[in-house]
């Protein structure tokens, strides 16, 4: 594996890891708000649990190749 490819894994397994930690504050903050931020949060939660998704199945896919 280059440096290169090694770098953009760690930023994604980065990226996912830090986008996990919002998804832990943003799901304690919606236990505590009232009914429209519940919403909101609501909505943020479920956005950032499709992006962390996302950048997981890219990371795999990547490390497939590069490992090919």
């Amino acid at each position: 594996m280059t440096k290169n490819a090694n770098d953009i894994l760690v930023d994604y397994e980065g990226l996912c890891g830090q986008l996990t930690d919002v998804l832990r504050v943003l799901e304690s903050a919606s236990q505590e708000s009232e009914p429209q931020s519940n919403a909101m949060l609501h909505t943020a939660y479920h956005a950032l649990c499709h992006l962390v998704d996302f950048h997981n199945e890219q990371t795999v896919q990547y490390r497939k190749e590069i490992t090919r």
